[in-house]
This record gives structure tokens, sequence and C-alpha cells, in this order.
């Protein structure tokens, strides 16, 4: 059955003008609680869309979430795919983006198996297995360890805490929180939080060809901050 021209236009207009008052946020496959809950491909809590539905919220849109494994993140904002992405850093990043300010306090660490070896310093990994996540890049071990750092990569950062748990590794790098919430609600082997290496504050970051002006975006956050809601989203989580 074939649409009269004028029915079809209006059709294209109505989805054109509901495409218009949506954010498009990346929810990366990769991550795991607190940052991101999926039910099969549709994520359905966490951190990431806590934010991400406020930010929609406070510019008076929807927010719709797109899941996507890290390495294409960067690929999809520079295409326009998606407008933003949050918990990101800009040396992550690939490609011209807007940045908003920091806004998810974090730290990378070295878990261990309670039945590793203690550690004092990151070069005493020379030579183990690491496990990291595919994808990733892990500037301050490859300083430390060059040739030494033998990672041993997972798809996602729950494959790489459950293989630890699991005794399949005796050392995983991960994110401090990720550990810290498996911690408070997972049964089974007390996982040790080893060193952590650095300490850094996530930002969102903005494709240039998003559907909404950033200087938007800054303000929207901007307003979240001062009305106390980000810091409200963290605390929930901690």
């Amino acid at each position: 059955m074939k649409l009269h021209a004028g029915i079809f236009a209006m059709l294209m207009c109505c989805a054109a003008r509901a495409a218009a008052q949506e954010v498009v946020f990346i929810a990366p496959t990769n991550l795991t609680m607190p940052m991101v809950q999926f039910d099969g491909r549709q994520l359905t809590g966490g951190l990431l869309k806590d934010l991400g539905d406020a930010i929609a919220g406070r510019l008076g849109r929807r927010a719709r979430y797109i899941d996507i494994p890290s390495k294409r993140v960067w690929a999809v904002l520079a295409q326009g795919e998606a407008d933003g992405v949050c918990y990101v850093l800009p040396e992550w990043g690939e490609g011209k983006l807007d940045w908003t300010r920091p806004l998810i306090p974090d730290g990378a660490v070295i878990a261990a198996h309670p039945s590793a070896p203690k550690l004092s310093h990151l070069d005493e990994l020379a030579g183990h297995p690491v496990g990291t996540v595919l994808g990733y890049r892990y500037p301050e071990l490859e300083a430390a360890l060059g040739k030494d750092f033998i990672r041993d990569d997972a798809p996602t950062m729950e494959h790489n805490l459950s293989k630890l748990a699991a005794g399949r590794r005796q050392y995983a790098v991960v994110e401090l929180a990720a550990l810290e919430y498996r911690l408070r609600n997972t049964a089974g082997p007390r996982l040790r939080t080893e060193l952590v290496y650095v300490q850094f504050k996530a930002r969102c970051a903005f494709s240039p060809r998003a559907k909404v002006p950033f200087a938007q975006v800054e303000q929207a956050i901007d307003a979240l901050v001062q009305e106390g809601v980000v810091e409200h989203i963290l605390e929930h989580y901690r």
C-alpha cells in the first residue's frame, strides 16, 4: 500500500521533530555497575543513565541511549550517530570533540585476588598477565612496564572482575568505583584494592554534529551542578 505524498511528508516531519527533541547518549557496553546496567541491549539503570536523563531533562528533551562497544565510541561521535557520551577523558578520545567540565570522580586501580602476592609498585607487575579491557588504553602501565606489560583482554570490565574472582587471574586493572560497588553488592572472594595508581574526574564529550548546541549543554550541566543534582546522583552509587 502506497502512502499519499502529503501523509508521507507529515510522517517524515513528525519523525524529524521527535529526533530534534531528544539527546542521544552512548552507553558503553564494556562498562559495568555503578556506571551502566543493561537488560539485554537496553540500558536500564546506572549512574550514566541517571546523569544523561538529568542533562536531557534540563534541556527540555528526552534521553535516548545506544549501546556501543568502547572501540567504536569515538567513530560514532565523529559521525554524529550519537550526541554525547559521559565518563570519558580527553586523553582517551579521538578527533575534535566538545568537552564538559569534570563531573565524575574515580580512579584506576590494580585489583587483586585474595591469594595474589601483595604489590607495592606498578613495576612489580612486570611479566604478570594483567586483566584488561579490549579497546582500553593504559598509558601509565605502558610507561611503567613497557614490553613487560602483559595484557589479558576481556570484552568488559564485568568479565574482568569475574575472572579475577574465579582465580583465573591474580591481578586486573579496573575502575575504583566498579570495584567498590562489587565489593558492596556481590558475595564471593573478597577482592583486594591493591594499588590506586591514578585518580581522575571524568567528563562528558559531545559531538560537533550534536543536535543540541554545546553551549546549551554546558549551561544545563552548570545548573545541575549548582542545584546539587549531580552530587545527589553520585551519592546514590557510593
